[in-house]
């Protein structure tokens, strides 16, 4: 079932956010560095989750409660890519929940996790797990149950692997200039997802990607989603609804 044209836009009002303030980027350029936190040639993985770590928020990010970003996105397959169709989007991840909507003319996509079962419009793809996978694992990289890993550099990025107790593992790809995250993918049911990010603000003391690509590696072709964030909201809340998943 197709959503309409204006359901980004009743999710932004009704569902996501209660609280309507505007937040303030702080102003700080994307490119400065890592502000004394140095990756030296030698980092181990630990050396460099930490740096991460620090650079997302340090305990703003592990203590974040939700954030949700809207803006604008371009949707299209690596086979084609060309052939883009332009729309609205809406992200919003709040703990074990996330939900992702995307709007175009041609195109309606619909991603949801409730922190127990999982929803995606398209039927060979499941929504992963937002605890388990993704930045969400880089705040749990010292506690116990948590491993980390080396990873060959790629495009002079440094590389590191963060693994739990039941086998799940995300790898990480960070800037030795700026100590960002820079991209990080994981598979999931045979799904291989990775996320690009090309640009960042700071938003109450957590960096917020405002330009950034996600990739869902299928069998036989990529689809690929680029979003660019008009408004971004850390730690507003987040009504239930928001994460129903419709009955298929």
């Amino acid at each position: 079932m197709r959503i309409r044209a204006a359901f980004i836009v009743a999710l932004v009002l009704t569902l996501i956010i209660n609280g309507l303030a505007r937040q303030k980027p702080d102003g700080k350029r994307d490119g400065e560095s890592a502000g004394g936190l140095a990756i030296s040639e030698t980092a181990s993985p630990p050396e460099l989750a930490r740096i991460a770590l620090a650079r997302q928020g340090g305990d703003k990010f592990r203590n974040l409660k939700s954030l949700s970003l809207f803006g604008s996105a371009q949707l299209y397959y690596s086979s084609r890519p060309t052939q883009i169709t332009s729309g609205q989007f809406a992200i919003v991840q709040a703990g074990a929940r996330a939900r992702t909507d995307v709007e175009t003319p041609e195109v309606s996509f619909r991603e949801i996790h409730d922190g127990k079962r999982a929803y995606c419009v398209l039927n060979r793809v499941t929504a992963p797990p937002p605890a388990k996978f993704g930045l969400a694992v880089l705040a749990h990289f010292d506690q116990s149950g948590y491993t980390t890993a080396a990873l060959p550099d790629k495009k002079k990025q440094r590389g590191f692997q963060i693994s739990d107790s039941e086998g799940n593992s995300t790898e990480f790809y960070v800037d030795p200039v700026t100590g960002r995250v820079m991209e990080f993918s994981f598979t999931y049911n045979n799904i291989k997802f990775t996320t690009e990010y090309k640009s960042f603000k700071e938003i109450d003391g957590v960096l917020v990607p405002y330009s950034f690509i996600r990739i869902y590696g299928l069998p036989r072709v990529d689809i690929c989603m680029e979003f660019k964030v008009k408004d971004a909201k850390v730690n507003q809340p987040v009504a239930d609804d928001a994460f129903i998943i419709p009955e298929r």
